[in-house]
């Protein structure tokens, strides 16, 4: 028997990620619903940015078992046998109710709640509403973090839409993400799977800023209706988030630069719909109060539009010597919120920006790609465009001819008469600028 108890893994209490049990009054807690928020639990856990309680409820019994979520609970154990939904909702939303008292007690004490799921689905979109009103019955503060499908998902997609409007009325703010404008991730290019991951530390790092700005101990901590207000009318789409983390003397800086190069933000459109920003900025004892506020300026100046950024910094123990930030954008309600960018996850190369020749002078023109309102065009006026995002462009006509490299004596791709190994500006004779 000592032997085997050797040869076991041990884990230091120290060192291990602080897990009370459920119920015991930590307060604040993040609830993942389904694969995607039994993930995003998982991520958070990975990169130790969670609260203490984290809970993963799913209808597939392998992903329960497989999680490291310290409290699981399995729904509909008797009636699916861990096989889940199929992709039924009105299932999934029955299924809560039915293991109602087990929840209950899994949930005890939590004050402040976010939930994390994937939409489209069935577990997450059919059991993340319910939960969350029976949470905020029990007097908890409830937001949360979606993530929405790909828009070539089809049903899915329609079955996002339904259940993200069935969320808004049982949460008091939902932050919904667009899985699409990951593609412009380079990882993508080679592995679809890396879309998943960037989107699962995207929601981890979200949900996990939003508890850090409604905490009291927080320099600047919001109050929930503030945050309603703030995120705005759940759709589709209505938040962008980027995160970044460094240590050493130009740790700032470095944070700053990982912020503005995410991926969420390769796309113009964005800048178009972006009302406000929320700043969540973690470090340790050895942060000053000077830091995150020029921070917060930095990334202001670094954006192509005005923003209102709120921010908050909130004290870990964990976090000695490293800072990290995470940024959420909010749209303004009332404007729609275009589809991301088509980006190919095969492209060789990314989409080329849009010149800022090619923005509209007047209202109403529809000759650009992005047509900007008369408030982004006046903040545009504020000083010189980062290159990064509208780099000035020339015409330039190239060959006809195509190489086709190792692929020359492979059959063409011919649907309809046109060879789609042949780009698209090349089948149609259209002038690129470069």
């Amino acid at each position: 028997m000592k032997s085997r108890e050797k040869n076991m893994i041990q884990i230091k209490a120290d060192s291990a990620h602080p897990v009370p049990r459920g119920g015991d009054g930590a307060g604040t807690s993040v609830i993942g619903v389904g694969r995607a928020g039994v993930h995003i639990i998982d991520q958070l856990i990975l990169e130790r940015c969670g609260p203490r309680h984290l809970v993963a409820v799913d209808t597939d019994e392998q992903d329960i078992r497989a999680s490291v979520a310290p409290h699981k609970h399995l729904l509909g154990r008797r009636r699916l046998r861990g096989l889940g939904t199929g992709g039924d909702a009105a299932l999934a939303a029955d299924l809560v109710r039915a293991d109602a008292d087990e929840l209950d007690a899994l949930c005890a004490g939590v004050r402040t709640a976010v939930l994390v799921a994937g939409l489209g689905g069935g577990t997450g979109t059919g059991a993340a509403p319910v939960l969350a009103s029976r949470l905020r019955a029990a007097g908890a503060r409830v937001f949360a973090v979606v993530c929405m499908p790909f828009e070539f998902e089809g049903t899915r997609v329609l079955r996002a839409a339904e259940g993200l409007e069935v969320l808004e009325t049982a949460c008091e703010g939902v932050a919904a993400m667009s899985s699409g404008r990951l593609l412009h991730v380079p990882e993508a290019r080679e592995d679809i799977r890396q879309v998943f991951r960037h989107a699962n530390i995207l929601a981890a790092r979200s949900a996990s800023a939003l508890l850090h700005l409604l905490d009291a101990s927080g320099t600047a901590p919001l109050s929930p209706a503030e945050l309603r207000a703030l995120l705005g009318t759940a759709r589709l789409e209505n938040t962008w988030a980027a995160h970044g983390s460094a240590q050493g003397a130009d740790r700032m800086e470095r944070v700053a630069g990982q912020i503005t190069a995410s991926p969420y933000f390769e796309d113009g459109a964005v800048w178009q719909h972006a009302a406000a920003g929320l700043l969540s900025v973690v470090g340790g004892s050895d942060m000053p109060v000077a830091e995150t506020r020029e921070l917060a300026e930095r990334l202001r100046a670094a954006f192509p539009v005005d923003l209102d950024i709120r921010s908050s910094a909130w004290v870990d123990p964990r976090s000695e010597g490293v800072l990290s930030a995470t940024l959420i954008l909010t749209a303004a309600d009332g404007q729609p919120v275009p589809a991301p960018a088509k980006a190919s996850v095969l492209q060789d190369e990314p989409p080329a920006a849009a010149s800022t020749d090619d923005l509209p002078d007047a209202a109403g023109e529809e000759d650009s790609l992005f047509p900007e309102t008369a408030a982004v065009r006046h903040s545009r006026k504020k000083g010189p465009t980062p290159q990064r995002y509208f780099a000035r462009q020339e015409e330039l006509q190239l060959d006809q001819k195509l190489n086709r490299g190792r692929f020359e004596k492979t059959t063409p791709t011919v649907i309809d008469g046109q060879d789609l190994d042949v780009p698209t500006f090349l089948r149609h004779g259209i002038k690129l600028k470069v």
